[in-house]
């Protein structure tokens, strides 16, 4: 039996979107906090020079505390992504 397959379409672009990453203790002893850095650097250069299909959105790196999650390592929440590729 042939499975009805349906396409996708692409999530429309947004303007922003919010990066989020534990710096609670069980995550800051795996990295979290230069994992912070390392985003806020590299979303300051992709600000600097705009690329994807959507070149005017920009993207915040903000720190949060524990999410509930302190087994999977340095957690990160990604919201809003749609148009940052």
């Amino acid at each position: 039996a042939e499975m009805n397959r349906r396409r996708r379409e692409p999530p429309p672009p947004v303007d922003e979107c919010e990066i989020v990453v534990c710096t609670n203790n069980a995550c800051a002893k795996r990295g979290a906090r230069e994992l912070k850095a390392e985003l806020e650097r590299a979303v300051g250069a992709a600000a600097a020079a705009p690329t994807g299909s959507n070149p005017s959105a920009r993207c915040v790196v903000k720190g949060a505390r524990c999410m509930d999650a302190c087994g999977a390592g340095c957690v990160v929440k990604v919201i809003g992504v749609a148009g940052m590729e």
